[in-house]
């Protein structure tokens, strides 16, 4: 069930192919469980979004630089709108 939970968090964080949806998962799961417990346990996909986002500076290396490529990839697109 919490793994569920930890793909659409992830899933939330990244409008990329189902590959990088994957790959984000693995990046980021161990940070969500671990900084965003409350927005997890809550299935607030939101929150733990902003959580995150939050609290990059705690993040592994690997999920901090999945984050920002996420949200540039956001930028991006918001731009081209």
């Amino acid at each position: 069930m919490r793994s569920l939970l930890m793909i659409a968090v992830i899933a939330a964080l990244s409008p990329l192919p189902a590959h990088a949806d994957d790959q984000a998962r693995k990046v980021c799961m161990a940070d969500a469980r671990k900084l965003c417990a409350a927005q997890v346990r809550a299935w607030d996909r939101k929150g733990a979004e902003l959580c995150l986002w939050q609290q990059i500076d705690k993040t592994s290396p690997a999920c901090h630089q999945m984050i920002l490529t996420v949200r540039a990839q956001r930028q991006a697109a918001a731009n081209k709108r």
